[in-house]
């Protein structure tokens, strides 16, 4: 989401297309975003010709932009605007969440995805594929002119990774080690199940996990991979 602060943004038909009401915009806005009163005010007084709200207003559901979108014009709130970008959805939400990580868009292109932990950064070049691209040459009115393509490349789909992962026995695992580390007054605790007779992992467990989806992380190191421990 995107708030247009300068004065100087042409409207339509006389209506103003940047903010003209901060304290208002803030009030209304900040509870809808989960983003605190005062923070989201500080954002719209900046000396800037637009702004963003950061991790508030980034990876917004489709609903939450409708409310949004609803609630501006039921208090005529101007200067909101969106973005498209491309995102993941992790269905099962806290699920092996170490070994698959998640992913994040990418500073210079709102349209990539970069993995950032686990399988998703590991494997992130056979996961995005690679873009077609398209060169050719224009008129003055800036029409392609017949026959005017001079080098075409092909977008290739990204590949699809699958796990030995049992999901199954998986959620299991998170489940009952969750259980135990509770029951135990753990801080940390972590699992892995391997198939004997061919060495293939088919659950890996970490405690506490998180939901890729939200990104609350207490820990950024997948225990299993990085701390030593005897066996």
């Amino acid at each position: 989401m995107i708030a247009v602060l300068s004065d100087a943004r042409p409207g339509y038909e006389g209506e103003p297309a940047y903010v003209v009401d901060k304290e208002k915009t803030a009030q209304i806005l900040a509870p809808l975003l989960d983003m605190p009163e005062e923070e989201m005010l500080a954002t719209l007084n900046k000396d800037a010709y637009q702004v963003e709200f950061g991790y508030y207003g980034s990876n917004i559901t489709s609903t939450l932009k409708n409310q949004i979108q609803t609630v501006a014009k039921e208090n005529k709130l101007s200067g909101l605007e969106f973005e498209e970008q491309s995102s993941r959805f992790y269905r099962f939400g806290d699920f092996a969440s170490y070994i698959v990580g998640y992913t994040k868009v990418s500073d210079r292109d709102k349209h990539l995805l970069i993995g950032e932990m686990g399988i998703e950064a590991s494997k992130n070049k056979l996961l995005n594929g690679i873009n077609g691209v398209t060169t050719y040459q224009i008129d003055a009115n800036g029409y392609v002119i017949p026959h005017g393509i001079l080098k075409q490349t092909q977008a290739k789909d990204g590949d699809d990774i699958y796990l030995t992962i049992d999901s199954e026995l998986q959620q299991d695992m998170d489940i009952q080690l969750a259980k135990a580390a509770s029951e135990a007054e753990a801080k940390q605790a972590w699992g892995v199940l391997m198939e004997a007779k061919t060495g293939r992992i088919i659950a890996a467990s970490n405690y506490p996990s998180f939901d890729p989806n939200t990104l609350e992380i207490e820990n950024y190191v997948d225990r299993i991979l990085n701390y030593p421990y005897e066996i």
